[in-house]
């Protein structure tokens, strides 16, 4: 077996369309076409790899397995040999488990050297910017990340839903990149002028560079960092929202918060103190740190779970 075309990756393509990509291209009417064949052929030459390989694209990257994750490597290994040209290391693009955590108990993932909260990854549905998809129909992976919800290059909102027909977009489901499942191609869909906490928020995500800020969370280049900083923002203060609209504003707030860092912590953590006295049950030196300042240093910690 053999995959004779071989498309040009982009550096920040999601692994799901690259092999949505190369399903088309290949001459295969859809990725599930594909994936059926793939599997087939994994299962004939190595059998335990081939289990582990979904055909739901929905399902395809890595870390979605929880127990088979170097069986999924390996048929991407695999994979790569039927291509055409010099192999492309599928693994690159895609997101794999990591060993480092954020606060005391959520799951990491992991890209080209970034570490990813878990929790931050969208589960229903990929937006997208519809002038990003003119030139190259492609879905960045930075699209797939919560925090990410208006184009830094365009600044324009990511729409969310189909002008046409309402549908939410998911191209993971319908497997379509640039068109909806009624037919409207998103390339022409109106695009919303974006705010600036919006632009930042994005820039953040999407590895820009703000080399004169003095904020610090803008300032810091070790995209890890940023994850883990907004990821602390947001369990502190605006863990109670629910919806994707209320979570959204609550990230967009974080750029403001970090404006005053560490100024507005500092003077929280004295009004904690200060209530601990009014409250005082407990003689000073037989109250844990947990019980004036709660969950401050478990929920701040991120590191390698295996320390």
């Amino acid at each position: 077996m053999q995959l004779l075309v071989r498309p040009e990756h982009h550096s920040d393509e999601s692994l799901e369309s690259y092999l949505l990509r190369l399903a088309l291209e290949n001459g295969f009417g859809s990725y599930s076409e594909m994936s059926s064949v793939l599997k087939l052929w994994l299962q004939n030459n190595d059998h335990s790899a081939g289990g582990a390989f979904p055909t739901e694209l929905s399902m395809v990257n890595v870390y979605h397995a929880n127990r088979s994750s170097s069986f999924r490597v390996r048929a991407l290994h695999l994979i790569e040999h039927l291509i055409q040209k010099t192999p492309l290391k599928l693994v690159e693009l895609a997101l794999v488990h990591s060993a480092a955590h954020f606060g005391s108990s959520v799951k990491a993932v992991h890209r080209k050297g970034i570490d990813i909260p878990k929790q931050f990854l969208r589960t229903h549905g990929v937006p997208v910017c519809p002038q990003c998809l003119q030139p190259d129909a492609y879905i960045r992976q930075y699209w797939h990340y919560q925090p990410y919800t208006a184009c830094h290059i365009h600044r324009c909102q990511l729409i969310e839903h189909c002008p046409e027909c309402g549908a939410k977009l998911d191209y993971l489901k319908c497997e379509s990149v640039s068109v909806c499942e009624c037919g409207f191609h998103l390339s022409y869909a109106k695009c919303i002028e974006a705010s600036d906490e919006q632009i930042k928020l994005s820039q953040l995500i999407s590895e820009y560079h703000f080399p004169n800020s003095k904020n610090p969370l803008l300032a810091s280049q070790n995209i890890s960092l940023r994850f883990g900083a907004l990821f602390w923002y947001f369990n502190r203060y605006k863990q109670q929202q629910r919806s994707d609209d209320d979570i959204n504003d609550a990230l967009n707030s974080a750029i403001s918060y970090f404006e005053d860092w560490p100024n507005n912590l500092s003077a929280e953590l004295e009004k904690q103190i200060e209530n601990f006295y009014l409250m005082q049950i407990k003689k000073v030196n037989h109250t844990a740190f947990s019980d004036v300042f709660g969950s401050l240093l478990p929920d701040a910690y991120s590191g390698d779970s295996g320390h």
